[in-house]
């Protein structure tokens, strides 16, 4: 398979990743990184999860993923990272519907929605 890097400047950018393991913990890790504001929906989390919660890092809605909620959050990107493919094609499926540049990768657990043209990528 063949790819089109692209790299998104995410410094103060609404992200939400929805669930709160192993998976999520990766992509809450490089969010940090990318120095994005970070929101986890989901009723547990990680350890890790936890310390970055604890250090203010990240901003944990300890609650079942939710289209109110997520729609709350205002984000530009989502991480469907759930252990459920249901809930994935769910928060994807939200996402289609409430943000009409809504963009889908080939795996459900990345899914991202765009909400500015591309000179503020």
């Amino acid at each position: 398979m063949t790819g089109y890097p692209v790299m998104l400047n995410l410094t103060g950018k609404s992200v939400v990743v929805v669930g709160g393991g192993k998976i999520a913990a990766r992509k809450i890790a490089r969010l940090i990184e990318a120095d994005a504001v970070v929101t986890v929906i989901s009723p547990k989390v990680t350890l890790s999860i936890k310390h970055y919660v604890q250090d203010n890092q990240v901003r944990w809605l300890k609650q079942p993923y939710s289209l109110n909620t997520l729609s709350r959050c205002y984000p530009v990107l989502v991480f469907a990272a759930t252990e459920s493919e249901q809930i994935n094609r769910q928060i994807a499926a939200d996402s289609r519907r409430t943000d009409p540049d809504y963009t889908r990768l080939a795996d459900p657990r990345r899914v991202f929605s765009r909400r500015w043209g591309i000179g503020a990528l």
